[in-house]
């Protein structure tokens, strides 16, 4: 009887946590798409409004501003945005609001195409707290 009460608390506690792991990936996701949405109207501002205060330790805010500029100049105006791969980290006995995701994207921009990670984390919200560009190698080839 032991046993079996045992399995269904943690049948309860495995349910209770993938539900909750459901909506913090659906609010991470929903924290990209503000990202890029900004993106596309050359908000940088408002882009950088989405990352916590320790996002800008090693670069300034205005190096963040020049770094998206950059990015646009490179690649053209932004397109759309895939997510390819996500993960989370879970600190050990932790809630599942401590954890971090971890979410790569294919960004098609007019002039190419990257893969972009972005990582959220925060315990009553998200914000980003980690982002990295990097060209895509693997481009379809245009026809002639």
């Amino acid at each position: 009887m032991k046993l079996h009460n045992a399995l269904i608390l943690l049948t309860g506690l495995i349910v209770l946590n993938s539900c909750g792991l459901k909506d913090r990936k659906q609010e991470a996701g929903q924290l990209a798409s503000q990202f890029y949405q900004n993106i596309a109207q050359h908000n940088y501002e408002d882009a950088l409004a989405l990352c916590a205060d320790d996002f800008f330790t090693i670069s300034s805010k205005e190096e963040w501003v020049q770094v998206l500029r950059s990015i646009n100049d490179k690649y053209g105006n932004y397109k759309n945005h895939h997510l390819i791969k996500w993960n989370m980290r879970n600190v050990p006995n932790s809630n599942i609001n401590d954890a971090s995701i971890g979410m790569a994207h294919r960004v098609i921009y007019e002039k190419g195409e990257t893969i972009e990670t972005i990582t959220v984390a925060g315990a009553k919200q998200l914000s980003i707290r980690s982002y990295d560009v990097i060209p895509n190698k693997r481009q379809p080839r245009k026809s002639h």
